[in-house]
């Protein structure tokens, strides 16, 4: 009886170890794979990234509403710290770098350098888009010039990505668990898990990246700044703390989850709705060909698998499609959000609701959407190219 108790424990305690194998595999898989993801989808959307800062720059492009445009066409002698800052686009955030590491901006102006001037210049009269204006800048400056000031946003965006979709994967499993397909609240789940997931990857990181943005501002201020060098990351920290307050370090963070965890939320919904329709799809093809191979006396494939290939182009579209979807329902938060931030003066900021007002009386219900068009332009081959790179990772991983 004792040999029989004994032999059971062991049974468990190997099927344990293997359970607790397999999950560590899979966490690291999922770990690769959104980092690849991310450091891929960077390397994709920030040339034109870096061409559109430069058009903004340069003052050819079309006005907007954006924090960027308003501090580079301003006076630098009115801009705090030298104009010192401006915000870098990856596709999947969006992440205040110090001109100081972008190399085509003057550090003591914040002006762009008159080289590159001249190109977008020499671009623009001759009728160049985007795509001539980032081959006249690869030409003249490399790899260095397309993707300058990459290298910063990547020490928070990978970190950010990779806590999100693991967080995703984490959560959604253990919700569908608890609300299968049958429950009325199942159709809920993937806005809870994706919300859930942006909500945790972001105020995770945010410490970091409040901390970042600080110094990447001093980066462009007074090269005499005492306070630029510091005593390092925790010392900082651990003075935020001490003078305003643990909740210090989430400063900023709000406007942003305001408008990324619905982002989310739509956006799993959309995924997981696109995955049904693909695995349905599936099934009926496999069920039709199988019934035309009984009637033809052919033995019934039995095979289901699909392609690791086929599965990447089904991801591509399902997230450059939720992407799009995302985007153009959070588009009225993001221009909420945009129009906050560029407040001139920071006590007469208005409310959310006062600011929905202003925008509708001045500028019609289309106000709330403007610069849609261009948003789900960069939203939707950022998601696309993140989720296919991110699910074929998973699978190539897995077969090794």
């Amino acid at each position: 009886m004792s040999t029989r108790k004994n032999t059971t424990q062991e049974q468990q305690q190997q099927q344990q170890q293997h359970q607790d194998n397999r999950y560590r595999a899979e966490a690291k898989n999922k770990i690769i794979s959104a980092s690849i993801g991310s450091i891929i989808t960077a390397l994709t959307v920030t040339p034109l990234e870096v061409v559109k800062v430069r058009q903004q720059a340069a003052g050819l492009a079309s006005t907007t509403t954006s924090a960027l445009n308003i501090n580079l066409t301003s006076s630098p002698k009115l801009c705090p710290n030298g104009c010192g800052t401006f915000v870098l686009s990856t596709g999947l955030g969006e992440y205040l770098t110090s001109r100081s590491t972008a190399g085509y901006f003057d550090p003591n102006t914040g002006i762009l350098k008159q080289k590159q001037r001249e190109i977008i210049t020499e671009a623009s009269k001759t009728g160049g888009g985007p795509l001539k204006i980032l081959r006249k800048i690869f030409l003249t400056e490399g790899f260095s010039g397309i993707y300058a000031g990459l290298a910063p946003t990547l020490v928070m965006g990978i970190p950010n990505t990779v806590l999100y979709f693991f967080s995703y994967e984490e959560i959604s499993p253990r919700l569908k668990a608890r609300y299968p397909s049958d429950h009325p609240g199942s159709g809920a789940v993937p806005a809870v898990a994706g919300g859930s997931a942006r909500f945790i990857a972001s105020l995770s990181t945010a410490p970091l990246e409040l901390l970042r943005t600080q110094q990447a501002a001093r980066a462009g201020g007074s090269l005499g700044d005492p306070t630029a060098n510091g005593g390092g990351m925790i010392a900082e920290l651990r003075t935020m703390i001490r003078s305003d307050g643990a909740l210090s370090l989430f400063r900023g963070a709000w406007p942003t989850l305001m408008r990324d965890v619905p982002f989310s939320a739509i956006y799993w919904v959309c995924i997981e709705s696109m995955r049904d329709f693909w695995r349905n799809r599936h099934r009926d093809q496999q069920h039709l060909s199988n019934r035309n191979n009984s009637s033809n006396n052919d033995i019934p494939s039995s095979s289901s698998s699909i392609s690791t290939s086929e599965q990447t182009v089904e991801a591509l579209i399902n997230g450059c499609v939720s992407g799009v979807i995302a985007a153009a329902f959070t588009t009225p938060l993001d221009v909420l959000k945009t129009r906050s931030q560029v407040a001139v003066i920071p006590d007469t900021t208005p409310t959310k609701a006062t600011a929905v007002e202003t925008i509708v009386e001045t500028e019609g219900i289309s106000g709330l959407w403007r610069g849609n068009t261009a948003r789900c332009m960069k939203v939707a081959p950022a998601c696309g190219i993140m989720i296919s790179t991110y699910e074929a990772g998973k699978r190539l991983l897995a077969t090794e």
